[in-house]
């Protein structure tokens, strides 16, 4: 929810129509192929990696140079290419994008002042500056004894709690970043409302301002009891790692801020820097005043006690804020070529650090907050296409969470402040929604690996006598998690995802391979952890204990705040020689015949001839002609592979026909600034 939808608050007019930035000025590396070509590629590279299975070897000893050929042909990814799938994924703002927003939106006389206010409103863009606010909140309860409170579950409060407790539980990255403790003590968490907290503090956000709008009677408890009122600076009206939409969305929120400041600077004297600090927070503070609880605020800067990125003090009056820092502000935690290259020298054998190649460039899915907002959004649009395909109205659609010992909160509230549902929607207790027959009650998650969690939200809700229409709505989900859910024989209850991802062992590119590099693999990437899903997914807030071994301990931490990673238990960096390795693999299939040609695959399978296929085969043959080429092959005969059935049904049911909602497409839709592509892409 936007503070400017408050009541009370009226935003301000824009200073000028805001224009659609042109494709062209975006990064030629923003870009990705059309997702036509995108789920091409990834059959064919697929598709590649079977034949060269069978045809690998004509006969002979599985030796270490042979099996090092063989892996030259089957994965061609580099670390360099894995780097680039990344940053595509995470979809970057780079600083033409900032030079874009200001230059096309606002006139030159007021360029410094957007880049003033544009620095300043993504002080909390990333979740790196969560530290800052933890700090200062850890250092008001520790240093000035003050208890803070939130309002719920599914706030900022909760939010950080939940994070303070879920780090401190995870083991230390190389890095050794500290997590913070929770700022909130048991004896506040035990409070069931505000109106029963008469001393200390209350932690203002989106959810506590909505709150107070609705309650006159919890207003004048503040008041009565004098409680003060915590704000970090900026974090509603400004981008937080909750609420990142689109840039358009962020130029939005801009144009707002510069009315803000110069109606400052006309009506109270403020020089432009002043003007920008005040603007940042002005909507809170008018729609705290308009209650006769200003005085009762109390801003938080960013940053404290952590470093900030960029120097608050400006050494020259006319200096601008450069477009660099802005964008440094914005980008996501992420990993370097260097960082890769050094996980990957701890292999011995060069065949295994191209397996581990081959895992992060077919399976790895990284999550800045930004694609997080992205995929929620996509989430949001299927939750509102059932609702109107059962006539129930999107405000008969509400949000539970079922505990707070898991992510659900953070997750509900960032899905609701993305989607600006409004939070009266997020609801305590099943049982208490009325004409429950006509509503909708979702559960929101990240991850569903084994679906048990979820399952036991869904018996729990039912438990309550809950009658309506139940939503599982978990961001990404397994192919596993969702049969779980679906079997529950619950007619009323619908299972929604945002992207389906396969386990290790049921991923396209692992099912190709023969038995022996099938293990290979597996020595690669250690223990698949919980219900051996085998995931390399990470959150910028966690990963999951659902992910591989060596995902967990060596990737995973690069991309979550204070390079948490997940408990990758049983992973060691395999030692032994592929010869023996191999050796001790039966039903080795690289010696068996070649796949039949005469068995024709036609367009009635997927709706692509033959043609197109050999043509992008023999492409990719040519960009591998520094070795020994791979066999060409009529694709007709892999039709009878049960292996290659099953890539063609993947591929099919991950045909862009089937991804309207995908989160990147939103992204192009609302801004223009880049290409769609796919959810899960290969390279």
């Amino acid at each position: 929810m936007s503070i400017y939808n408050l009541p009370g608050v009226t935003p301000a007019p824009l200073p000028r129509a805001l224009q659609e930035p042109s494709i062209a000025s975006s990064r030629p590396d923003a870009m990705s192929a059309s997702p036509d070509t995108s789920t091409r590629a990834s059959l064919w590279q697929s598709l590649l990696q079977a034949a060269a299975q069978d045809k690998s070897f004509t006969g002979g000893k599985h030796t270490s140079e042979g099996a090092g050929d063989a892996f030259d042909r089957l994965w061609t990814a580099t670390p360099q290419t894995v780097i680039e799938k990344i940053r595509k994924q995470q979809a970057l703002i780079a600083a033409t994008d900032i030079e874009d927003i200001i230059v096309s939106n606002f006139p030159v006389e007021d360029h410094r002042l957007a880049s003033l206010l544009l620095d300043e409103m993504t002080r909390f863009a990333s979740m790196k500056s969560l530290n800052g606010l933890q700090g200062r909140l850890v250092y008001e309860t520790q240093q000035k004894n003050l208890d803070i409170y939130y309002q719920r579950e599914g706030s900022l409060g909760s939010t950080l709690n939940y994070l303070a407790k879920k780090h401190a539980n995870l083991p230390e990255h190389p890095a050794k970043v500290q997590a913070l403790p929770s700022p909130f003590q048991n004896n506040v968490l035990k409070q069931k409302s505000l109106d029963r907290v008469t001393q200390g503090a209350i932690l203002l956000d989106a959810a506590t301002l909505d709150q107070l709008a609705q309650s006159p009677a919890l207003r004048d408890h503040i008041l009565k009891h004098k409680l003060q009122l915590l704000y970090p600076r900026g974090w509603n009206e400004g981008v937080n790692p909750f609420n990142q939409v689109s840039v358009e969305g962020i130029a939005v929120k801009l144009a707002k801020l510069v009315n803000i400041a110069k109606q400052l600077q006309q009506e109270q004297g403020l020089s432009q820097e002043r003007s920008v600090k005040e603007a940042v927070s002005q909507p809170t503070r008018s729609l705290l005043a308009s209650w006769g609880l200003e005085k009762q605020l109390r801003v938080l800067v960013p940053g404290f006690p952590s470093d900030t990125l960029i120097n608050p003090t400006l050494s020259h009056p006319n200096r601008f804020p450069s477009s660099d820092e802005i964008a440094e502000q914005l980008a996501p935690a992420s990993m370097s070529r260097e960082d890769l290259d050094s996980a990957l020298k701890k292999f011995q054998e060069p065949a295994y650090r191209k397996g581990a190649l081959a895992v992060l460039a077919q399976q790895a899915e990284i999550f800045s907050p930004l694609r997080l907002s992205l995929t929620a959004q996509a989430l949001h649009l299927k939750i509102l296409d059932y609702a109107r395909a059962h006539r129930v109205p999107a405000d008969r659609v509400f949000y539970y969470i079922p505990t707070n010992a898991k992510s659900y909160g953070l997750v509900s509230a960032n899905h609701l402040m993305v989607n600006e549902v409004p939070y009266a929607q997020l609801i305590d207790d099943p049982a208490a929604i009325e004409n429950q027959a006509e509503s909708i009650l979702v559960v929101l998650d990240d991850v569903a690996g084994s679906g048990f969690s979820l399952r036991k939200a869904h018996q729990f809700i039912r438990s309550k006598k809950f009658s309506g229409k139940i939503i599982i709505a978990p961001l990404i989900s397994t192919t596993s998690a969702r049969t779980v859910l679906e079997r529950q024989g619950d007619r009323n209850m619908k299972y929604l995802s945002a992207a389906i991802v396969p386990s290790f062992r049921k991923h396209p590119s692992f099912q190709a391979l023969s038995p022996a590099l099938q293990q290979v693999l597996c020595r690669v990437v250690g223990s698949l952890g919980f219900n051996d899903n085998g995931l390399s997914l990470a959150f910028p807030y966690m990963t999951p204990d659902n992910n591989n071994a060596f995902f967990a301990n060596q990737i995973g931490p690069y991309f979550t705040l204070n390079s948490a990673g997940c408990k990758g238990w049983g992973f060691n960096y395999p030692t032994e020689k592929l010869d023996a390795l191999m050796q001790t693999t039966p039903g080795d299939r690289r010696n068996s015949q070649s796949l039949d040609p005469d068995f024709d695959l036609g367009d009635s399978d997927l709706g692509w001839s033959d043609s197109d296929f050999e043509t992008a085969v023999s492409d990719l043959e040519e960009e591998d002609s520094g070795k020994k080429p791979v066999a060409h092959f009529s694709l007709g005969g892999l039709k009878k592979s049960p292996a290659i059935l099953n890539l063609a049904a993947q591929v099919k049911e991950d045909s862009p026909e089937r991804k309207e909602e995908d989160p990147i497409s939103i992204w192009r839709r609302s801004s223009g600034w880049f290409q769609r592509a796919l959810l899960s892409s290969s390279i």
